[in-house]
């Protein structure tokens, strides 16, 4: 979680946690200017009291020209949450 660890930062497809996404966004990492998608794995994670915040905070945080894709093999209400946006 603490973003040390870089192995290709020029790679097309970058895989990370959520947490360091809000980093580099809070931050205004110039990567987030060639960002096109973000795919959230686990996204019931919004739901946890913990860490549903960073969640949250992340999506509101994405610039607008970003698409996402959300997964989640459990979530409860998907036809809910597909409509937040």
């Amino acid at each position: 979680m603490t973003g040390d660890v870089t192995l290709n930062p020029d790679a097309s497809c970058l895989v990370m946690t959520t947490e360091i996404l809000r980093s580099m966004l809070y931050k205004g990492s110039e990567i987030m200017r060639e960002v096109g998608w973000v795919v959230f794995d686990e996204i019931h994670y919004m739901r946890d009291k913990e860490r549903g915040v960073v969640w949250e905070e992340t999506i509101i945080l994405l610039p607008d020209n970003v698409h996402y894709v959300f997964l989640s093999a459990t979530i409860p209400n998907a036809r809910q949450f597909a409509g937040l946006r």
